[in-house]
């Protein structure tokens, strides 16, 4: 989570082209402990730096990937894997 927390800082000072990788090895991290919602988590944030860097595109990828390792989704993840199956 080390990444992440560094990634979330560089987030909040600014630097959001450095922030991207810290996110990335996060995901990827996560991913290989099995912990899937905190992996969507890590996603969803690095969704939120690509629309304030202007990539829609991009959000949508980073949040769907998020959502489709998730096991056990919550209602409102629910939603969102139902509303990017219906913008993508």
């Amino acid at each position: 989570m080390a990444y992440g927390n560094e990634a979330t800082a560089l987030v909040a000072l600014g630097r959001l082209d450095d922030a991207v990788p810290g996110y990335r090895s996060a995901a990827s991290a996560l991913e290989k402990a099995g912990e899937d919602q905190l992996r969507a988590s890590v996603m969803q944030a690095l969704a939120g730096v690509y629309l304030r860097r202007g990539k829609v595109m991009d959000a949508m990828l980073a949040m769907k990937m998020g959502l489709a390792g998730v096991i056990r989704p919550t209602f409102k993840q629910k939603i969102l894997r139902a509303l990017l199956r219906f913008l993508a």
